[in-house]
């Protein structure tokens, strides 16, 4: 990777965090694509449950907004402002990156939470659902902004295969990162059990010495800010611990988020069943 190029991304990205919310610098055609973009999720059903060809739909009105703000498409930060726009980002705690190595444990409540996560960072990469990373089209255009790796959380081979890129990943580069949905699918954290979460991170910690950072984040929202709050590098006993650790965390990162309190996640009905009673 070239170093000039990560320093550039990486104070890029910096720069655009720390203003934190939307700075209002929208025109009316940015606006009316917001619109759009508003309108085509409440088409879809939400933010919880894209289909391939829904996703792409999605990145395509993405495009027009890069298009709209004069952005060039392919840089991290250029998509990190589109969001930061459309859906009002706030963070907290976030970490300095070139501080160490990482692995992102966000939970998951949108399928918007991939890309967030993938572009917080210039050289991430993050352990995605294999629909998406087999499909040609969404591969690639989700593929200019961050490396990822496809994983079926039915298959179990699948997981450990992503797990050792992860690894391999975070070991071949000196500034890196990885983001590991440990849900293995969306849900609210208030409605699952530690057992439903998956100890891949701590896996790729033991391999790689990297830092496990929980990370809460609300929905994304086109209303409302979308708050995110970095923890404390987590300390765990081992895999079977790792769990209850987590879920720990994230509650105690949701509770953090007091005025106004965390929002809570609008899920389908597929989603807002507990993980455990799922048949998929």
């Amino acid at each position: 990777m070239n170093n000039m190029w990560y320093n550039e991304q990486y104070s890029n990205i910096r720069r655009i965090v720390a203003r934190n919310g939307p700075e209002g610098s929208m025109d009316d055609r940015n606006e009316n694509l917001r619109e759009e973009l508003k309108s085509l999720l409440a088409e879809i059903g939400g933010v919880d449950s894209f289909t391939t060809a829904q996703a792409m739909t999605v990145m395509q009105k993405l495009a027009e907004i890069f298009a709209s703000m004069g952005l060039s498409e392919g840089e991290p930060g250029n998509f990190l402002t589109v969001y930061r726009e459309i859906f009002h980002l706030e963070f907290f705690n976030l970490p300095d990156f070139n501080a160490g190595k990482y692995i992102l444990t966000p939970n998951h409540v949108s399928e918007f939470d991939g890309p967030l996560f993938g572009v917080l960072h210039p050289n991430m990469l993050v352990m995605a659902k294999k629909e998406w990373t087999d499909d040609p089209r969404l591969n690639a255009s989700l593929g200019r902004y961050f490396k990822s790796v496809g994983v079926d959380r039915k298959d179990r081979m699948s997981g450990a295969v992503g797990i050792k890129k992860c690894i391999k990943h975070i070991r071949n580069y000196e500034n890196s990162a990885a983001t590991i949905f440990v849900q293995q699918t969306i849900a609210d954290i208030n409605n699952i059990e530690p057992g439903d979460i998956a100890s891949g991170a701590f896996l790729v910690h033991i391999g790689t010495g990297a830092a496990v950072l929980p990370v809460f984040c609300e929905q994304v929202s086109l209303d409302y800010p979308t708050r995110i709050v970095f923890g404390d590098p987590m300390d765990t006993a081992g895999p079977k611990q790792f769990g209850e650790d987590w879920l720990e965390a994230e509650l105690r990162m949701q509770k953090s988020l007091a005025d106004p309190p965390a929002r809570k996640p609008v899920l389908n009905e597929k989603h807002s069943i507990p993980i455990s009673q799922r048949a998929y």
